[in-house]
């Protein structure tokens, strides 16, 4: 039987580059990913801000008549949601926003939400400038972001 002998330093060093080049590759491929999903986050996170920030402006004062009921959930696009509340009560709210108020929390925050209902990404925030008592929460289930994301 005959002794297996190294290769040669030039196989060895070749191959030793592969590997690092490998790692090096494969971490800088998870590092695009984790900048590409934060970026996309906050740019949704943005939109949801800027859309708090147009309906804030429609709702600040109720109608004549009242808040009309939701709309059926069929004429509306299903990823998106809002709530209006005052002094801790539901006012108004889209079709797809629960029949519950959502928690407050200013700012944006995760809802897991109730079995058989989607998981949402809320913005809060008030109504009125100054003013803690009329709440806008705006929000998209966290199964549209997801689809965002991964493309």
């Amino acid at each position: 039987m005959g002794e297996r002998r190294p290769g040669s330093i030039a196989l060895r060093l070749g191959a030793q580059i592969l590997r690092v080049s490998m790692v090096w590759a494969l971490l800088a491929g998870l590092c695009v990913w984790l900048v590409v999903r934060h970026e996309a986050d906050e740019l949704m996170d943005d939109s949801l801000q800027a859309s708090a920030e147009v309906l804030a402006h429609l709702l600040a004062e109720p109608p004549a008549g009242g808040w009309p009921g939701p709309q059926p959930p069929e004429a509306i696009e299903r990823h998106f949601a809002w709530q209006l509340q005052r002094a801790g009560r539901l006012q108004a709210r889209s079709a797809l926003a629960p029949e519950r108020a959502w928690p407050l929390r200013e700012g944006f925050s995760d809802w897991r939400g109730e079995a058989g209902t989607p998981g949402w990404r809320l913005y809060a925030r008030p109504l009125h400038s100054g003013s803690t008592e009329a709440w806008l929460v705006v929000a998209q289930t966290r199964k549209e972001r997801r689809e965002v994301i991964s493309g």
